[in-house]
């Protein structure tokens, strides 16, 4: 019944002109063969692009298809790209490992006052990667909290990788760990993101690491979760804790959850 409601609505002429019910009745039947003809449909006409919720989930629906990653490509083509955020986002996430994206990611970086755009500019730096190291340099070489902390995240993902920015890497992972443990409800979800970095030739990050590891059975376990990011390649530094929670699995259920535990 739910299912023909739904169908029903993509039967209206201008179903595509109510974004939110578009999107969310495609979300509801997003696994049908249904929903990725009509993502498609909506992709074919003149300036679906204007519609960005929808523009973003119909590509989001059918990713993997070439169809998708040529729309996303006609789009950035588009002089006036850049001028939809999400439309911008999502285009070079679909097509990141592509030199067309890398091509378009640093034309966005070199246009003024690109940093003010965080998504875009986040999303330009991960796609370029480490070739965005120069810029990673500057953002880590700025004072703390002058950078947005999307950005500072971004580029200390560039330097897990790239060797000769572990002194800005360390220095500014040094102020995130002061502040943490300063005011952790204030800094709490970006020290949770940075855990999540592995940065392993970092002395302070490596120090912070060993601390929660030897702790493992009082820390809040979404600081443990986030060092099974920074530990995929690395499980077996993991394994003592990881055995441990499986053991103490009933109570692991029980236990308090407030942000102050470490």
């Amino acid at each position: 019944m739910q299912k023909r409601k739904l169908k029903n609505f993509f039967k209206c002429l201008e179903a595509f002109r109510f974004e939110n019910n578009f999107t969310t009745c495609l979300q509801l039947i997003k696994d049908t063969p249904f929903a990725k003809e009509k993502a498609k449909e909506f992709l074919q006409m003149p300036e679906a692009f204007k519609f960005e919720n929808n523009f973003t989930t119909c590509l989001q629906l059918i990713k993997d298809t070439p169809f998708a990653k040529e729309k996303a490509k006609e789009f950035l083509q588009m002089p006036e790209a850049f001028r939809f955020e999400n439309n911008i986002t999502t285009c070079l996430q679909l097509i990141k490992d592509t030199p067309f994206a890398k091509e378009k990611a640093k034309e966005f970086l070199q246009m003024p006052e690109a940093e003010k755009r965080f998504p875009i500019y986040s999303t330009c730096i991960n796609v370029l990667g480490e070739d965005a190291s120069d810029i990673a340099k500057a953002i880590l070489s700025s004072p703390y909290g002058e950078r947005n902390q999307r950005v500072v995240y971004r580029a200390l993902q560039i330097a897990a990788n790239v060797p000769h920015l572990d002194n800005q890497a360390n220095n500014i992972f040094k102020q995130i760990n002061k502040n943490y443990h300063i005011d952790k409800k204030m800094e709490y979800h970006f020290y949770l993101q940075v855990m999540k970095v592995p940065l392993f030739r970092l002395t302070d990050w490596q120090n912070e690491v060993n601390k929660l590891l030897n702790n493992y059975k009082a820390i809040h376990r979404n600081l443990f979760y986030s060092l099974t990011f920074s530990h995929m390649d690395r499980p077996e530094l993991l394994r003592e804790a990881c055995l441990y929670y499986i053991g103490n699995w009933k109570n692991e259920f029980e236990r308090p959850k407030s942000i102050g535990d470490t």
